[in-house]
Parts: C-alpha cells; sequence; structure tokens
C-alpha cells in the first residue's frame, strides 16, 4: 500500500517538474483574478478579507473530474472527511475539522436547508446541474448563519444565465447497472432569467437489496434591474433505496423512500449605493418512510423561514450588517416513533467591519437567538486578516458557536430526552497563504473545544436502554497543508490534513475521524480537446465500534484512487471514468462496505 502511494506521488511530482519546464515562465506572469464569497460574512467580498477559512470549488472544476453529487465534491477538500454507509442513499456523516456531522449547515444560494431528524443531510442526492460554484466556510459560522454551524457552512451557488441561451442533455451507464440521464438549460431575456435541470438515476449495487431511484429537478427564476433582483428557487427529488443493513447481519427487505421539496422567494434591494436589503422566505418539507418486515415508519418535517438582512457602506471605513431570521419546523411521526412536535426560534444578529486601510481588516460579529423547546444561545466572532504583501495573506480569529439538541434528540421514543441544551463550541484558528503566478500554498491550524455535547447514556439497570444527555467535552485540533500548481494545460493540487478529536469526558477518540488525510489531484489538458484527471485519497489511523460487539477500536486503513478523460468534438462530450480503481476492500463505516471498482461512460449534448 505504501509503495504504491509513493509511486503516485513521486510521478505527481515528476510531472509537474516537466511541465515546469515549458509553462511556469508564461504562467507565473498571468494576472491573478481576485476570488470573492460571500458566505462566509453575507456579503460579497474578496476571500482575503473574510478572516475565515474558505474553499471555492468552481464548475469548470467539477465538470473536469465528472463530479455528480455533492458528496463527490467534499471528499477532496482540506479538513473535510465523509464517512458513508455503503453506497448512495444510505446515511452519510460529514465531519470538519473534526467535529460532529450535524455542526455543519447546507443551503443553497444562501437558503438553509432543513436537515433530517437526526441532524444530518444526505449529500448523495444533490447533484452538480446548474451549480456555479460551491463555497466551503470551515469556521465557526452560528453568528453568520445561526444554530448547526460549529464546523461551517457549505453554500451551492448557481449559475447566473447569460444572454446566449445553454441547453445540455447528458446521459451515463456503467457498473452494477448504473444509468443517469439529465438535462439543464439556462437563459436571460432582457431582465428576465432562469436556470432549470432534472436528473433521473438508478442503480443495483453490489450487494443484496442495495437497489437505487432517484429524480429530481432544480431550478430559479430572476428578475432584476439597477436597484431591485428578485428570484424564485424551487427544487424537489424523490429517492427509493433499498438497506442492506450490516455486512454480518444483512436486510434483505428493508426499504426507504424519501420525497423533498424547496420553494423559496427572494428580494434583494438596493435603495442607494449605501444600503442593500435582503430577505429570503423558504418552505421545504422532508418525507422519509422506511419500510422493514419488523415494523414501518413514516416521518414528516416542514419548515418555514424568514431571513433578512440589511447592510450598509455609507462610512469611509467601515462596513455594517444587521438582520433577523426566524423559523418554524412541525414534524409528524407515525409507526415506529410516533412523534407531532413543534420548534420556534427567532434570531437577530449584528457585524461590524473595519477596514483602516488596504492591508488591515478587522471583524466583530454577535448573535442571540431564542428557541421554544430549550435554553437560548448566544454566538459571537472576532477576527482580523492582513495582507501585508501582495502575495501574501494572514488571518486569524475566535468565535463561539453552537448547535441545537435534533429531534430525535428531544422526541425519539425510549432514547430522547427533553431537557437536552444547545451543544457550544469555543473555536480559534489562524492561517497564512502564500500565491505567486501559478503557485498556492496555504498553511491552516485550529483548535475547537466542544461543551455540552450530547451523547447517549446507556442505563446501568436495563439492556440497550438508556438516554441522551449534555455530558461530554470534546477538543479537536490539527493542521491543514494544501499546495497547489495552476497552470495553463496542468492543474496540481497537493493536501494533507491532521486531526486530533477527542471525547475528553471518557478519554476517547471521537468515532471516524482519521488522524491524516492526504489528497493528490491532477488535472491534465493535452490537446484543447482532451481532458484528464486523476485523484488519490488516503485516509489513516482512525476508530469506529465493531458492528457485533460494539467495542471501540482502531479501524482499517485505505486508499481510493479516482480517474477521469473526457474527449469534446464540435458540441459533445464523451468521457470515461473510475473509481475505487485500484479495488481497495475498505468500509467507511464498520460494516458498511465500499463499492468496488466501478467504470462509468458518458456523452453530452449541448445545443
Amino acid at each position: 500500500m505504501i509503495k504504491i502511494v509513493n509511486i503516485l506521488i513521486v510521478g505527481l511530482f515528476i510531472t509537474v517538474l516537466f511541465k515546469l519546464e515549458s509553462d511556469l515562465s508564461a504562467q507565473d506572469k498571468a494576472i491573478e483574478i481576485e476570488e470573492m464569497v460571500i458566505t462566509a460574512t453575507r456579503i460579497l467580498q474578496p476571500s482575503d478579507e473574510v478572516a475565515a477559512s474558505v474553499d471555492v470549488i468552481t464548475s469548470s472544476e467539477i465538470d473536469q473530474k465528472k463530479i455528480i453529487t455533492l458528496a463527490d465534491v467534499m471528499q477532496s477538500v482540506p479538513g473535510l472527511h465523509m464517512a458513508q454507509s455503503g453506497t448512495k442513499g444510505q446515511t452519510t456523516s460529514l465531519f470538519i475539522r473534526g467535529t460532529e456531522s450535524n455542526h455543519t449547515q447546507l443551503q443553497i444560494d444562501g437558503r438553509k436547508l432543513s436537515p433530517n431528524l437526526a441532524g444530518g443531510y444526505d449529500y448523495t442526492n444533490l447533484n452538480m446541474d446548474n451549480i456555479k460554484r460551491i463555497e466551503v466556510v470551515k469556521s465557526p459560522s452560528s453568528v453568520t448563519h445561526g444554530a448547526d454551524a460549529i464546523g461551517g457552512v457549505i453554500n451551492l451557488i448557481s449559475k447566473t444565465p447569460s444572454e446566449k441561451p445553454t441547453h445540455n442533455i447528458e446521459g451515463e451507464f456503467g457498473s452494477y447497472g448504473a444509468y443517469r440521464i439529465s438535462g439543464s438549460n439556462a437563459r436571460k431575456i432582457n431582465n428576465l432569467s432562469y436556470t432549470a435541470s432534472f436528473t433521473h438515476e438508478e442503480s443495483d449495487f453490489q450487494r443484496p437489496n442495495n437497489s437505487y431511484k432517484q429524480t429530481g429537478i432544480r431550478g430559479k427564476l430572476n428578475y432584476e434591474n439597477d436597484q431591485l433582483h428578485t428570484d424564485l428557487l424551487f427544487g424537489w427529488y424523490e429517492v427509493n433505496a433499498g438497506v442492506p443493513g450490516i455486512i454480518s447481519f444483512p436486510s434483505l427487505e428493508d426499504n426507504i423512500d424519501t420525497k423533498s421539496v424547496i420553494v423559496s422567494p427572494g428580494l434583494e434591494w438596493k435603495p442607494s449605493e449605501s444600503w442593500n436589503h435582503k430577505i429570503y422566505l423558504s418552505y421545504d418539507q422532508q418525507i422519509q418512510d422506511f419500510f422493514s418486515p419488523f415494523f414501518s415508519n413514516k416521518q414528516e418535517m416542514k419548515t418555514w423561514r424568514l431571513d433578512y438582512g440589511a447592510t450598509y457602506t455609507g462610512f469611509e471605513s467601515l462596513i455594517l450588517l444587521a438582520g433577523t431570521e426566524a423559523h418554524t419546523t412541525k414534524v409528524l411521526g407515525e409507526g415506529f416513533s410516533p412523534i407531532d412536535e413543534r420548534q420556534d426560534n427567532a434570531g437577530f444578529f449584528l457585524h461590524s467591519q473595519y477596514q483602516p486601510n488596504k492591508q488591515w481588516n478587522l471583524l466583530t460579529a454577535v448573535r442571540y437567538d431564542t428557541y421554544s423547546d430549550f435554553k437560548d444561545a448566544w454566538s459571537w466572532r472576532t477576527g482580523v486578516s492582513i495582507q501585508p504583501r501582495t502575495e501574501l495573506d494572514l488571518h486569524t480569529s475566535v468565535s463561539e458557536a453552537y448547535s441545537i439538541p435534533t429531534f430525535q434528540d428531544l422526541y425519539f421514543p425510549e432514547s430522547s430526552n427533553p431537557d437536552v441544551n444547545p451543544e457550544k463550541g469555543l473555536s480559534w484558528e489562524g492561517g497564512v497563504k502564500l500565491h505567486s503566478g501559478a503557485w498556492k500554498l496555504s498553511v491552516i491550524v485550529f483548535w475547537n473545544e466542544i461543551d455540552d455535547l450530547i451523547q447517549f447514556v446507556p442505563d446501568p439497570e436495563i439492556e440497550f436502554n438508556g438516554q441522551v444527555e449534555n455530558i461530554a467535552l470534546a477538543r479537536t485540533y490539527g493542521l491543514e497543508l494544501s499546495t497547489a500548481y495552476e497552470g495553463k494545460q496542468l492543474q496540481t493540487q497537493l493536501n494533507y490534513t491532521y486531526t486530533e478529536a477527542n471525547d475528553e469526558a471518557n478519554d476517547k477518540r471521537l468515532l471516524r475521524r482519521p488522524r491524516h488525510q492526504f489528497d493528490a489531484i491532477v488535472t491534465a489538458q493535452p490537446t484543447d480537446s482532451l481532458y484528464l484527471n486523476m485523484g488519490v485519497t488516503w485516509i489513516l489511523d482512525r476508530e469506529d465500534l465493531d458492528p457485533n460487539t460494539f467495542i471501540q477500536g482502531d479501524h482499517e486503513d485505505y486508499l481510493v484512487v479516482r480517474a477521469a478523460a473526457t474527449i469534446s468534438w464540435n458540441d459533445f462530450e464523451f468521457w470515461v471514468r473510475g473509481v475505487n480503481l485500484l479495488n481497495d476492500h475498505y468500509e467507511p463505516i464498520a460494516g458498511f462496505p465500499a463499492t468496488a471498482v466501478s467504470l462509468f461512460t458518458g456523452v453530452k449534448y449541448n445545443f
């Protein structure tokens, strides 16, 4: 295993060195385009001014790698680790810098998506059609975006249509009887514009009762003039998946059907050069229907949201942002876990950003949230970003964030506890970024302390019984190192993340957080019509629960290799791609094996 990795890394560096001979001198003279982000502060501004760690994945990167779902995108982001119980349609956990899976907030165009009853999201069900870029904020963000952002925020930002209409349709076929058909359309007519996409996908995968079927649509309508921009975001998908269970105790008939809907109108108004107002209204609904020969369960979650923010830029060196958020969530459940509960929230926030000169940015923010079912929560953040030289960016910040109890924590039969309160996280980070022409280097150090962590406490008198309580104290700390070369015909990226994640109350490591994660990505364009891409992920030193004995212990390391080749001809694209090309037999979560080597081929027609 180590020999294979060494060969791959050496080969990567040799490729880069040979390429430099012909490409580096010209590329180093290229004009750098300032990267703009909005998720970290709610204000569109250069990424070096937000005093936070933000990774941006563009649509061109997604297309070159032939990435299909958000879960695939997140695999190679420094500081993130994705653990999935098998294939698409199964439970997915995402850990940012060792924090819990329910400490990450997911958004589309700034609209929050409601998590499931356990506080997580199924990242495999979100396709990448009509996505312009993805912003991954790896800094605590409750002060900006409310609950469940101790780890950070992932925001999918839609493409902006141009005057020239764009349409495409594509199909892909591959291993395990998999096929996917999708299409998208975008157009702008004067002040009106729209984007729309659809997807249908099916696969049987390799285990019995492991079928997967998904159908979905997503779109956005826009109207804008000099002062006003309104839009309507909408989306729907339905997923039907077999639930094969753990490898030692398979389930041959369990099945889960999930439906999700979101409708969200928004308005942005600029009455003057100094004022900007944004307001979003959202309604989303999730219905999850689980069937087993032993029991069945149906749950419905409905959420209504209001999000308003006003930005004032009339001062010479000061930006002010104030706003409010409110939401109501209602959950109905029948069958094994009957629930009929409602939860209300209202929050108020104030941000200030002071820029005394072009090199310094000072940020301060505070927020207060009140809840109907548990204690209120304060969050705050203060940070500074410095750019002493054009090619050097420095930042540091301290913040306090929080994560609220999930509906499962509060109301799930047998194990719930209506008296649990929000988890609190105190965090610090500091980073250095160097960039010169085609080269980039980033070093970030982080530390998190999470108090009142919600954990399941077994009942000493009744086997397999107990309830959740605020008892644990967790600490995570580590290092992210990333270096990249972005030439005209060759791009490379090497990432390394070191993470210590410990349950201090019980003197144990937190489950499924690898201590070491390496990622290497190479994209080459030998000709104008040919793209080649290869990615390697190496996971080392992690712990999990044995699915048979429930004893915590070391879990296997693994190495995953992905590759894709795309060729363009007129209005067509043809590609082949492979996943787990070394056919490494591993379990991302103990008891749930990953899919063996898989090969796919596809075609796309742009018209």
